[in-house]
């Protein structure tokens, strides 16, 4: 159970006692009572090493956790375990999170995390630098809503960062057609209200609240839903698209993971929840603070017909009196597959694992049991083995924008407008690498990596960069002007605070660069950074090959250590942001 004592003890299987075969070693995880809460089989490898990684996994081993499982992992983390955490469940957070987490352990890490103090007012800086973008004063337009919400991601609760985007992916909602538009514009800051402030809150309110969002409800034609009405031929005069998209990409995806089986019928959609999610209107006024969405009894199937039956053939099956409220609560209270479908959902999302159907079950059950709170969901997964798993390192193209704010968090690199607008920057950023913010291509998301539609490489956002060294131009465009910018404090920045302490050589800079982004580098890799760091090259001397010399790198000789700090610290920073750990998660 939640906070129980969990010890672990070994237990010899038998036929009538653990379930596993007869002489398997097994773990065997019970409460503070002596209840068995968990029995995971051992594997032969671990108990032909005596056993070396009970419980928690091992006393120093990096990554020691098991990917099939959701037991609490050890609280002493390496400093590469500690990147990665952060960098796959909160952006990286920040320096001072980080050191935390190394020097504190797991348990101070979520802690910390979750008691995030900001640096500052970071709502009243997002809307300053989000009006700076607006085309006509208080109308809201696309630049300044990302303006808005990267200050977010880059100051603000970096877990509730990391869960914002997982629902942006996940409800894939354009608001682009209301950039800047009179009654509409108010759309894109009521839609970015709705995935910021509902990211660690309870999903049955958020997914009930998505169905008044005024972008999405008018994408997925949920106004032109009036089944109440009849049409030209005398039936109910409904419209199937927004009601198919709410259940088969908010509530229960297609089908199930790990059986295949479609989780709805054709008929469920025509007859069932089109009838259910009816009653929507569009509606606009002279002032543009009304304009929006509504709900009209009216065009409601149910004024009009009655009852409408969904599930026909299941053990879900009933016939019901429905609106879009008592639908809702009817699918997420009585259907097993939406609380299977988030948990797949954030476990392959934050692990990087496709979970096992033993795992999904869990996730399910505590969902259920704490009516859908997602911050306990993204806590019970963050702290499990499985996101310390072997496993949890496999690669797949990560997310461009997550990939970006985690440099920018771990680093401290600052995001301002003046005197250099690095914003700009970071919005062709995002063009470039195919995930811009507000504008999914379709309404199936990025496919981003181990979405809900499975797992996947992330390779749509290659495919997406026609032109690769956009990416990586723009990103050498954010790092030239980074240097010219002053601080929230008034602090001009330098490159030379990235320094781990003064007077650190070219190799203790590259180690240290490389352990707070959780670098891994090979020997040669590593050598090869810190001869970059400790040399130049001048080709008007050694031709196409270039004439290598050394830089002094002592800030007490040198005469141009700034300039040194300030040219090679990005360049360094470029070349690990082009390595697979800064691409890949």
């Amino acid at each position: 159970p939640a906070g129980a004592n969990v010890i672990g003890t070994i237990g010899l299987g038998s036929a009538n006692s653990l379930p596993s075969l007869s002489g398997e070693l097994n773990r065997v995880y019970r409460d503070s009572s002596g209840n068995i809460v968990e029995i995971l089989n051992t594997p032969l490898a671990l108990i032909k090493n005596g056993l070396p990684c009970l419980g928690g996994g091992c006393a120093s081993a990096p990554f020691a956790g098991r990917s099939d499982s959701l037991m609490p992992y050890r609280e002493n983390l390496t400093p590469h375990e500690v990147s990665h955490l952060l960098k796959k469940a909160a952006l990286g957070a920040n320096p001072a999170i980080y050191t935390v987490c190394v020097n504190q352990g797991l348990s101070a890490c979520i802690a910390a995390l979750q008691n995030y103090q900001e640096p500052f007012d970071v709502s009243a800086k997002a809307l300053e630098v989000a009006e700076a973008e607006f085309y006509s004063e208080g109308i809201w337009n696309m630049n300044g809503g990302r303006n808005w919400w990267l200050t977010q991601l880059r100051y603000g609760n970096p877990l509730r960062g990391k869960a914002s985007l997982i629902l942006h992916d996940h409800i894939a909602t354009s608001v682009d057609p209301y950039d800047g538009n009179g009654q509409t514009h108010h759309f894109v800051k009521e839609h970015l209200d709705l995935l910021w402030n509902n990211s660690l809150g309870n999903y049955r309110t958020f997914v009930k609240s998505w169905l008044f969002d005024k972008a999405n409800s008018r994408e997925l034609n949920f106004v032109d839903n009036h089944c109440g009405l009849t049409d030209e031929i005398g039936k109910p005069a409904c419209n199937e698209n927004g009601p198919r998209e709410y259940f088969e990409l908010q509530l229960t995806g297609t089908k199930d993971p790990f059986t295949g089986e479609a989780v709805y019928s054709e008929n469920d959609v025509v007859n069932g929840f089109s009838h259910a999610l009816s009653g929507f209107v569009d509606w606009t006024t002279s002032n543009p603070s009304y304009a929006g969405t509504s709900w009209d009894a009216g065009l409601w199937y149910g004024s009009t017909y009655g009852a409408t039956e969904v599930f026909a053939g299941t053990p879900f099956h009933t016939y019901a009196i429905f609106d879009y409220d008592s639908f809702t609560d009817y699918v997420m209270q009585v259907h097993t597959q939406p609380a299977r479908y988030l948990a797949y959902t954030y476990f392959s999302r934050l692990t990087g694992v496709a979970p096992t159907s033993q795992i999904v079950t869990k996730l399910a059950a505590q969902l259920r049991s704490t009516d859908y709170n997602i911050e306990a969901l993204v806590l019970t997964i963050i702290k499990s083995q499985a996101m310390f798993s072997k496993e949890s390192k496999r690669s797949c193209v990560g997310s461009p924008v997550e990939n970006l704010m985690f440099f920018m968090r771990t680093l401290d690199l600052p995001l301002e407008r003046a005197p250099a607008n690095v914003y700009y920057w970071v919005r062709q950023y995002m063009s470039d690498t195919g995930h811009s913010l507000l504008a999914p291509p379709t309404v199936f998301g990025f496919g981003e990596c181990f979405g809900h539609n499975g797992p996947s490489d992330g390779s749509t956002f290659l495919s997406a960069q026609r032109f690769l060294e956009g990416p990586y131009r723009n990103f050498r465009e954010i790092l030239d002007n980074i240097r010219y910018l002053i601080d929230s404090a008034g602090t001009t920045f330098t490159f030379g605070q990235l320094m781990p302490f003064p007077g650190a050589s070219p190799s203790q800079l590259a180690d240290s660069l490389a352990l707070r982004l959780g670098c891994e580098l090979s020997s040669p890799e590593r050598n090869a950074l810190a001869e970059y760091l400790a040399t130049r090259k001048d080709y008007d001397i050694g031709g196409s090959n270039g004439a290598t010399y050394p830089l002094d790198w002592d800030p007490e000789t040198s005469t141009y250590y700034s300039n040194i700090v300030n040219s090679k610290i990005p360049g360094a920073i470029e070349i690990l942001f082009a390595h697979p750990c800064g691409s890949m998660r």
